[in-house]
C-alpha cells in the first residue's frame, strides 16, 4: 500500500467516526468545534491537510462531560471510547473514540508504543481566567500528575523518590487531583477556554470564549462540521499569520504510525517513520 492509498483509506474510516459524532453532537445540542489541523486542513483545503492522519475536535468542558454520558448508551457497538479513568491503561487528558475492528499503532514521544483503533480525537476546553502565568502552573502540575497516574498504571518511567510518591496515592485519589487541577476554576463568570490537553503552550491554546460562539458550518471533505465562529484569531494563535501558504515539504508530516489495520483487512506498515514520532500538526515556525 503506497502512502496515498494509506492516507485515502484512513481518511475515509475517520469520516466515518467524525460522521457519528457530529450527528450525536447535533441531535443533542452539543457545542463542538474542528480544531487544531483539522481547522486548518478546513479553511486551507476544504477537507484533511493532504498529508495529515487525524481529525481533531474540541468540545467545551461540560459538553464533553454530557458527550461520553451520552455514548454509554448511545454509541453504536462498532465505536469505543477510550478515555482516562481509574485502573485503565489509557492515560491522555484528551480523549478518543475509536472504530472497533481497527488497528492504529505509533510511538509517542516518550518511545511508549501506543496501539489504539483508527479514532478521532475530542480534546475538552476549560473555563479560564486568561493568566497565563496561573494556566501554565496548572498545566505543569495537571502533567506531574498524569505522570503519576502513569506509573500507577505501570506505563510510567518515574525513579527514586517521585516513583515512591506516586505508589503512595490511590488512582482514584490521582485522577481527582487532576480533575481539581484542571477544572477547578470553572465557572460561569470565565472568559477564556484553555486546552490543556494538548501539546502546545496555553498560549496558543487558551482563546476568548467569543472566538468559538456557537460555532459555524464549514466545508470539510464532502460534508459540513462545525468550526469556531472566529476561527481567523484561533488559526492565527495556533499557526501564525501566514497559516494559509503551505508549509515546506519536510514540515508536511502525518503521524507515522507503525501499523495500521483497516476494518476490511487491510494492512499498512511503512518501511520508515522517518523519526516523525507522533508529529503535532504544522509549526508556526516556518
Amino acid at each position: 500500500m503506497t502512502d496515498n492509498e494509506y492516507l485515502l483509506k484512513i481518511h475515509g474510516e475517520i469520516l466515518e467516526i467524525m460522521d457519528v459524532i457530529h450527528a450525536m453532537c447535533i441531535e443533542n445540542h452539543l457545542k463542538y468545534y474542528l480544531t487544531g489541523g483539522s481547522l486548518l486542513g478546513a479553511v486551507r483545503h476544504k477537507g484533511f491537510i493532504p498529508w495529515d492522519d487525524d481529525l481533531d475536535i474540541a468540545m467545551p468542558r461540560n459538553d464533553y462531560n454530557r458527550f461520553f454520558e451520552i455514548c454509554e448508551g448511545h454509541l453504536p457497538d462498532k465505536y469505543v471510547v477510550k478515555k482516562i479513568e481509574p485502573n485503565s491503561k489509557y492515560t491522555l487528558l484528551h480523549s478518543k473514540v475509536c472504530k472497533v475492528g481497527t488497528v492504529f499503532t505509533e510511538t509517542n514521544m516518550q518511545n511508549n508504543v501506543i496501539s489504539n483503533g483508527i479514532f478521532v480525537d475530542i480534546f475538552p476546553l476549560d473555563d479560564s481566567d486568561g493568566n497565563m502565568r496561573s494556566l501554565s502552573f496548572r498545566k505543569t502540575i495537571s502533567q506531574k500528575i498524569r505522570k503519576m497516574i502513569d506509573e500507577k498504571q505501570n506505563l510510567g518511567t518515574l525513579r527514586g523518590i517521585k516513583k515512591i510518591i506516586a505508589h503512595i496515592f490511590s488512582c482514584t485519589f490521582l485522577m481527582k487531583a487532576l480533575n481539581l487541577t484542571i477544572c477547578g476554576s470553572n465557572n460561569k463568570g470565565k472568559l477564556y477556554y484553555t486546552n490543556f490537553a494538548s501539546n502546545y503552550s496555553v498560549e496558543r491554546k487558551t482563546q476568548p470564549k467569543t472566538v468559538y460562539g456557537d460555532g459555524i458550518p464549514i466545508q470539510f471533505e464532502n460534508r459540513m462540521y462545525i468550526a469556531p465562529d472566529d476561527y481567523d484569531t484561533d488559526l492565527r494563535s495556533n499557526f501564525g499569520p501566514k497559516y494559509m501558504e503551505l508549509p515546506p515539504i519536510e514540515k508536511r508530516r502525518t503521524h507515522y504510525p507503525s501499523k495500521v489495520v483497516f476494518s476490511d483487512g487491510a494492512v499498512f506498515e511503512p518501511t520508515s517513520n522517518n523519526d516523525n514520532k507522533v508529529s503535532i500538526e504544522e509549526s508556526i515556525d516556518w
